[in-house]
């Protein structure tokens, strides 16, 4: 996949750990790799407003603007407590 490059770097937060990039495109994938998440974890976009996160596949891109923020929750097998 070919990234734009913007010229300046964006910084995105991952479960709260800041990412300096200098592209404005990532696939899913990428960025659990960059956050090193392991395949029974989930990752979500957290998007301003009530119940408008987006969850994202490994081959989903994502055009990321500066601020960006994703969080991780693990998988949940079975009947919650």
């Amino acid at each position: 996949m070919e990234k734009s490059i913007l010229g300046k770097s964006i910084k995105i937060f991952i479960d709260d750990q800041e990412y300096t990039l200098e592209q404005e495109t990532l696939v899913g994938s990428e960025l659990r790799n960059m956050a090193k998440l392991d395949a029974s974890a989930e990752l979500w976009q957290s998007i301003p407003g009530a119940n408008n996160d987006k969850f994202v596949e490994s081959s989903d891109i994502i055009k990321l603007q500066d601020g960006a923020m994703f969080i991780s929750l693990k998988k949940t097998i079975g009947p919650s407590r």
